[in-house]
């Protein structure tokens, strides 16, 4: 998917934030989220956008410190049916505690969508490259002229 986003959004500043978590035996997750919206601040420093691809839940996110330097924070949730989305977190070679949390996080997502203001995209019969182009599209739409 991060291939297709940076092709779909070749202006914007596109991460998956579980890259400074890779390779870690213990992540302070809050202090991650806390660093990914300093990183993100500072892209829009230099006028671009920045999308950040990652398990984030706005309340958890809202408490950094840089949050609130920013004038408008945009949430997508990009989701699937249940059973399309364990055969690819299996591909991934989770361990079942970890598919468990992440199938257990994108029912919460899902069921919280409207009081979180979260937009939902369903990628289930979709290829990467077509969910990209409506994620782009949501972006542009919502962000109009950048910056």
């Amino acid at each position: 998917m991060l291939p297709s986003l940076r092709r779909a959004l070749p202006d914007w500043v596109v991460f998956d934030v579980d890259l400074l978590a890779y390779d870690r035996q213990e992540v302070d997750w809050q202090e991650l989220r806390a660093s990914w919206v300093r990183v993100a601040f500072g892209v829009t420093l230099g006028r671009r956008p920045c999308l950040l691809c990652g398990l984030f839940w706005p309340p958890e996110l809202s408490r950094s410190d840089y949050y609130h330097r920013f004038s408008r924070v945009l949430y997508l949730v990009l989701t699937c049916r249940p059973e399309i989305r364990e055969a690819r977190l299996r591909a991934r070679n989770m361990s079942p505690e970890e598919l468990q949390q992440h199938m257990e996080y994108a029912q919460r997502l899902r069921r919280h969508a409207d009081e979180q203001q979260l937009t939902v995209v369903d990628n289930s019969d979709e290829q990467p490259s077509v969910a990209a182009d409506r994620i782009a599209d949501w972006g542009r739409s919502l962000l109009g002229a950048w910056p």
